[in-house]
């Protein structure tokens, strides 16, 4: 495991006081009012809440054995497999010699003396590969309450009243982002939240290229996503007895969560069917859905 892997929670505490060293006022206790006069401090804030929203802190107790076994299950596969190929190899060949009648390479490697070494290498790195097991720590960790509450104040205290210039781009990031935590305490009020801006873009006569409401759609899907890849992935390789947060608790707030998910859901398929909503608002749904089913299942079913 690498420095930065050992001290990720130093690298969000460091993202979380940069931001607010830039955009915090301390004298009003608020975030200070939007500014895009200058576009690259513009895009400098978007990329720290990217960055902010991938940080995870929270390190989730790792079941080794569990990933031991899906290792050798893997192992054992690509085994199966090169064993199938050299058999269809030496059949090859073997009909090869027959019409031919002459001498084939049957056997060739094996009759190689270099051939017993580099098995036997190849042995000794695997036993070592497999008693060491190297995992990324960042594929099994969560976010914590500290930058979901930060991403939700910064939606809730956003100020665009001295601003020139539309803040719907930057709502609608914050709404993309918001979905790609897996803080699952704070999933219902998120989910509500986009929700909500989806529905308020809507009454508002949508914002410029429909900024907002693209977001809420990028924040519902990266959110499923994060379900999916924690009930998938993460879930069977955690040894749920050593974890702080009890795995009831985090079913019922993704169960919650799923709810409100599932409305959200059944409204984007009312408007796939609705020929009054806008064709690229439309368009933009249908990408999402099939970019998600090839990658997850069908129908956008995330969550299962």
């Amino acid at each position: 495991m690498s420095v930065f892997q050992e001290y990720l929670p130093h690298e969000r505490a460091f993202l979380i006081n940069y931001y607010n060293s830039r955009n915090f006022d301390d004298e009003i206790g608020f975030y200070k009012s939007n500014n895009f006069a200058d576009v690259l401090e513009y895009y400098i804030n978007t990329y720290l809440l990217r960055s902010l929203a991938k940080s995870k802190e929270q390190k989730l107790s790792v079941n080794r054995l569990e990933i031991r076994k899906s290792k050798q299950k893997a192992i054992d596969a690509v085994k199966r497999i090169k064993e199938d190929v050299e058999e269809i190899i030496n059949e090859t060949k073997l009909d090869a010699f027959n019409k031919t009648g002459l001498p084939g390479s049957q056997g060739r490697h094996n009759n190689n003396p270099n051939f017993s070494k580099q098995n036997d290498k190849a042995q000794e790195e695997a036993k070592k590969d497999d008693d060491e097991i190297h995992i990324d720590m960042r594929d099994y960790s969560l976010t914590t309450d500290l930058i979901s509450t930060l991403m939700m104040k910064l939606l809730h205290e956003n100020d665009n009243s001295e601003n020139a210039f539309d803040d719907c781009f930057l709502i609608g990031k914050i709404l993309s982002n918001l979905g790609k935590l897996d803080h699952f305490e704070c999933m219902p009020l998120i989910a509500k939240e986009m929700q909500r801006q989806f529905n308020f873009d809507h009454i508002g006569k949508f914002s410029a290229q429909y900024a907002v409401s693209k977001g809420a759609i990028k924040g519902y899907y990266n959110m499923r996503k994060q379900i999916y890849r924690y009930q998938q992935f993460k879930k069977p390789y955690i040894d749920e007895q050593k974890q702080q947060h009890e795995s009831d608790e985090v079913d019922g707030k993704i169960k919650e969560t799923e709810e409100i998910l599932n409305e959200i859901k059944q409204t984007l398929e009312r408007i796939m069917d609705d020929a009054s909503w806008p064709l690229e608002l439309r368009a933009f749904i249908f990408e999402k859905k099939v970019k998600n089913d090839l990658m997850y299942g069908k129908s956008g079913e995330l969550a299962r």
